[in-house]
């Protein structure tokens, strides 16, 4: 049972089932031609040895009309009393005299000669014609014809052994041709299959090493009808998905634009009813006010995130550690009132070259993000090596985090209670494909780490 659910799981390839229908249709097609060939050839040997038949009963005809009947018997007698036949034959010649019988009669059944003890009238009846007889296991072809003149009748008799090793022999002969080029027909079909699906691997192999937000149109596979179809389908389908995207990212940023000013609005009426209200109201109204700046972050994160989708302005030689310095400088308060420290190992002497803004967004949220999900009191490392950048925060045992999912946009892991939106590093991934930057993340029982290479 398992070798036949491997052999139908094998089958999920189109080549294999192509190869497999044109074997079998190629085999059955051999089969119907073998059955074809044997019954050809039946009819055929069956009309030649006939033939034969008639021709030697003919023969001894031409003999026996020299001779009234008297004459034969005492011919006939003569012989079989005092002479025998002496004669050589090849060995595969006895075989064949072996299979023919000839039985000479008189009108009202008299044998006269029977080169067969078997022959004798009692199990024979003649018959005129050709007709068939069965003696013990073998089959045999019976000929009978009448001599008018002398009054002699005459059995030609031949096995049919001799008949069914020629149709054997010419059927075999001809499909053993069929069945050698069998392996060369397969190999022949598996290379060509081959050959002619490369184009597929091809299409499968640029898919596949496209990113996800290139929307390029697919170009170069139309040199088969089945390639471009599915070509030519997949770029409709890139274009319906870029436009589509687009219009989010629209949506998203107007929508973001439009929400800033009411939100900012609610924040400062808040605040009024903060300062006005008594503690009992205070403390519902500043768990409001935490809300709404929750939400502010958002508005600004979706903006940000806007932004880093457009084009890079310019690039400039920057000193990585000096920029490195400044926006750590910058996330200093956050990081004290945690009780976290910075560890920086940085290399003055290395510049890249990169948009100064950008960058700093990036740097940015990786460190806040670094602050934010750092254990307190713990340890924020910095190290650089040549054009390496690696950022390694401290993280509280059992931290439930998907090392793939932490790049999605609002992904946050369990980490809920903790004041973000969760585009932080969908952000990092988006300035870092725009710079070129390579970005990769990991995660141990301990410790968060982002490494940066430009």
């Amino acid at each position: 049972m398992q070798r036949l659910a491997r052999f139908f799981s094998k089958l999920k390839s189109i080549r294999r089932r192509i190869l497999l229908t044109v074997s079998v249709v190629y085999l059955f097609g051999s089969s119907v031609s073998a059955l074809w060939i044997y019954f050809e050839v039946s009819h055929e040997v069956d009309e030649l040895f006939d033939a034969e038949l008639i021709q030697q009963a003919h023969t001894m005809n031409a003999l026996i009309s020299q001779f009234e009947l008297g004459d034969i018997s005492d011919r006939v007698d003569a012989v079989e009393s005092d002479a025998e036949l002496i004669y050589h034959t090849p060995d595969w010649l006895q075989d064949y005299e072996q299979k023919l019988a000839i039985r000479l009669e008189t009108m009202d059944g008299d044998i006269i000669y029977s080169s067969r003890d078997w022959l004798d009238s009692d199990r024979i009846q003649y018959t005129e014609g050709i007709s068939e007889l069965q003696q013990g296991e073998s089959h045999w072809y019976v000929f009978g014809a009448t001599n008018l003149k002398n009054g002699l009748r005459m059995l030609v008799l031949q096995e049919d052994d001799f008949r069914a090793e020629l149709r054997g022999d010419l059927t075999i002969d001809t499909l053993v041709p069929i069945l050698l080029m069998l392996p060369v027909i397969i190999w022949l079909g598996w290379w060509s299959v081959n050959f002619n699906f490369a184009s597929f691997q091809r299409l499968a192999r640029t898919i596949r090493s496209k990113p996800s937000d290139n929307y390029e149109q697919l170009s170069g596979f139309d040199d088969t009808e089945e390639v471009a179809v599915i070509s030519r389908s997949l770029n409709h389908y890139l274009t319906r998905v870029e436009q589509s995207f687009t219009r989010e990212k629209r949506f998203s940023s107007d929508a973001a634009h439009e929400l800033r000013t009411p939100v900012a609005n609610l924040k400062i009426r808040i605040q009024n009813l903060i300062d006005t209200s008594t503690s009992t109201q205070k403390e519902s109204l500043e768990s409001l006010m935490l809300s709404v700046n929750q939400l502010a972050r958002l508005i600004d994160n979706l903006l940000l995130l806007s932004r880093t989708e457009r084009d890079l302005k310019k690039e400039v030689p920057i000193k990585l550690a000096t920029r490195v310095r400044e926006i750590v400088a910058q996330w200093y308060d956050k990081a004290e009132q945690r009780g976290q420290n910075f560890e920086l190992s940085l290399d003055d002497t290395q510049q890249i070259y990169s948009d100064a803004a950008l960058l700093d967004i990036l740097l940015s949220n990786l460190i806040d993000n670094a602050i934010k999900y750092g254990a307190e009191n713990s340890i924020i490392t910095l190290q650089q090596r040549a054009q390496t950048l690696t950022i390694s925060n401290t993280i509280a045992p059992n931290t439930a985090l998907d090392i793939e999912r932490v790049d999605e946009r609002f992904y946050r892991g369990g980490h809920l209670d903790i004041e973000g939106t969760g585009l932080g590093l969908s952000i990092v991934g988006n300035i870092a494909q725009q710079l070129g930057v390579m970005v990769s993340f990991d995660l141990s029982e301990t410790s968060f780490t982002c490494q940066l290479s430009f």
